[in-house]
């Protein structure tokens, strides 16, 4: 089974037991606050069944997120899960200010009811049972770094803790201080509002595609400049599509190297990073050319181009002039155009001056001219 395979099964087991253990204990507590007239542990109850929405949007978010790239979608379906956290922390934000609501609107007209016992066993039951979700959850999420099932464990860690201002609550208010059972409902929503903000932030900074962590991305700079023949980095670009990293790189190398040689440098760093560095996604090697090199090669021919015409009365006229890099040699190429009745010893006489003055200028070049009637 490879690592995305075992990524998807964990994942929506991780869900379905988020599921289930939410859905039996939000009929649990919200019975239990209906029954024995607890504010605190119907807001608690409620809040469970938030838990239920988060770990269904969850397990649909990493079946999406799993799906192959296709024509619509060339970067895949990463995104859904930072979608489905986003979807989680709205909830929780409007889960939150209707709570609040009751439970202020309680305090406030002086609502004076003692909670039965029941919704004090469903508050320890509630606390034990979340926290151990909470454990399972967060370790498969930061595992396989899936953002939703992340936000789910967060969402269960959120019920535990505010089953904890609900049992004070409550047994506050079973000895005689009623105003704590809506007070702790009141709590209750202060957990939910702040767990939304904590899944709300990395989901908004995923679909902003905000960069990667700085030591990632150097990390990256110190592969990349393990390769032989890599001048420089240009340019670095990071962002994060659901568990998987994309890379955008731009690398200088010596403007002489052939394409072919271009493309081995750039397969191996793909090598290397892929190696190095895990859960890499979409990764892009841009090579440029250095631009250092081309000055100097545009000053070179402009010194041969000066030479030649300082000797422009022994030949009629030259072109094709470059320059060539082999391995950690240079070469002039050019061809001179003479006229038709020169002798073959004056024809050399002249290469030979041009060759001498081009290498006084220029000492570790080779010199290579091709001569031609006109």
């Amino acid at each position: 089974m490879n690592s995305s395979e075992e990524r998807f099964r964990k994942s929506k087991i991780a869900s379905w037991i988020g599921i289930w253990a939410s859905f039996f204990l939000t009929l649990f507590k919200i019975f239990a606050g209906i029954s024995g007239r607890s504010q605190a542990m119907l807001s608690d109850g409620f809040h469970s069944l938030s838990d239920i929405f988060a770990n269904l949007l969850a397990l649909t978010s990493v079946k999406i997120s799993e799906k192959p790239v296709d024509k619509e979608h060339p970067y895949g379906h990463g995104k859904a899960e930072a979608i489905a956290a986003l979807s989680i922390s709205f909830l929780l934000f409007g889960i939150s200010i209707v709570l609040a609501y009751r439970a202020l609107n309680a305090l406030f007209l002086k609502i004076k009811i003692v909670p039965g016992l029941l919704p004090l066993v469903a508050a320890l039951v509630s606390i034990s049972v979340n926290e151990a979700m909470f454990r399972y959850t967060y370790y498969i999420g930061k595992k396989f770094e899936n953002l939703a099932v992340l936000a789910s464990s967060y969402d269960h860690r959120a019920d535990a803790l505010s089953s904890i201002p609900a049992l004070i609550g409550i047994a506050g208010a079973r000895f005689g201080y009623t105003f704590l059972d809506p007070l702790a409902g009141f709590a209750v929503t202060l957990f939910i509002f702040g767990m939304g903000i904590k899944i709300l932030r990395p989901s908004l900074r995923e679909l902003m595609d905000t960069s990667l962590p700085e030591d990632f991305i150097e990390e990256i700079r110190k592969v990349t400049l393990s390769v032989e023949r890599v001048r420089r980095i240009d340019d670095i670009k990071t962002r994060r599509m659901g568990w998987r990293n994309s890379i955008d790189l731009s690398v200088e190398i010596d403007a002489h190297l052939s394409i072919e040689e271009g493309h081995e440098i750039s397969n191996q760093i793909e090598k290397l990073l892929l190696q190095k560095l895990k859960n890499i996604g979409n990764l892009m090697i841009h090579i440029n050319p250095g631009t250092e090199r081309r000055e100097e090669e545009n000053r070179k021919l402009e010194t041969i181009a000066r030479i030649l015409q300082q000797h422009y009365q022994k030949f009629v006229n030259f072109h094709d002039l470059s320059i060539v890099r082999k391995g950690n040699e240079e070469q002039v190429y050019l061809h001179l155009a003479m006229a038709k009745k020169i002798s073959v010893a004056e024809a050399h006489r002249v290469c030979d001056h041009l060759e001498r003055d081009i290498k006084r200028e220029l000492p570790n070049f080779k010199v290579l001219i091709h001569v031609e009637p006109t």
